[in-house]
C-alpha cells in the first residue's frame, strides 16, 4: 500500500491518481488540497454593524500582511457603522472558540471595483497565525488556482 506524502500545515492529501503515460510504467502523484486551517490567520468572517451595533451584513476578508491589512467586498462594509473581523483562532483570554478584533481603518475603497482595503486593530494578537503567501505574476492558461473565502 502507498503512503502519502509526509503531512504538513500547509497540504492534506486526499488520493492517489494514476498518471501512467501509454505503455508507460505505472505512476502516480498524490492529490493534496490546501488546509484550511493553515489560513486561519489570513481569511475571517466580516461582520458589518449598524448605528445600534447589530449585524447588517456578512462576507469574509483576507489579511495580506503581518500588520493586519486586509482586502474584502466593497459591498460588504458599505453602509456600515463598525465592523467586526472574526477568526477562527481560539481566544483563551476571553474562552472563546474564535477570536473578534476590531476593524478600524479605511484605507481605499471602491463601489465601481467592488473593493475595500483597511487595518484590524490589535492584528498583533494573533498575528502569530498570519501566513506569507508569495503573489504569483508568471501564469499561463491552466494554471490552479485557489479561491480562499469564509467559510
Amino acid at each position: 500500500m502507498r503512503e502519502f506524502p509526509t503531512e504538513n500545515k500547509k497540504w492534506l492529501y486526499t488520493e492517489w491518481a494514476d498518471v501512467t503515460e501509454a505503455g508507460g510504467e505505472k505512476t502516480f502523484i498524490a492529490i493534496a488540497d490546501l488546509n484550511p486551517q493553515y489560513f486561519s490567520g489570513n481569511v475571517f468572517q466580516v461582520v458589518a454593524k449598524d448605528i445600534y451595533g447589530d449585524p447588517q451584513k456578512l462576507g469574509s476578508g483576507f489579511v495580506f500582511n503581518s500588520s493586519g491589512w486586509f482586502i474584502t467586498n466593497y459591498h460588504v462594509i458599505e453602509g456600515a457603522v463598525s465592523a467586526d473581523a472574526i477568526f477562527e483562532i481560539e481566544d483563551y483570554l476571553m474562552g472563546d472558540s474564535y477570536t473578534t478584533l476590531k476593524i478600524s481603518h479605511a484605507y481605499y475603497s471602491s463601489p465601481e471595483k467592488d473593493i475595500f482595503i483597511g487595518k484590524i486593530d490589535d492584528y498583533k494578537k494573533i498575528s502569530s497565525h498570519y501566513q506569507s503567501i508569495p503573489m504569483v505574476r508568471d501564469y499561463e492558461v491552466g494554471d490552479k488556482v485557489y479561491s480562499v473565502g469564509y467559510p
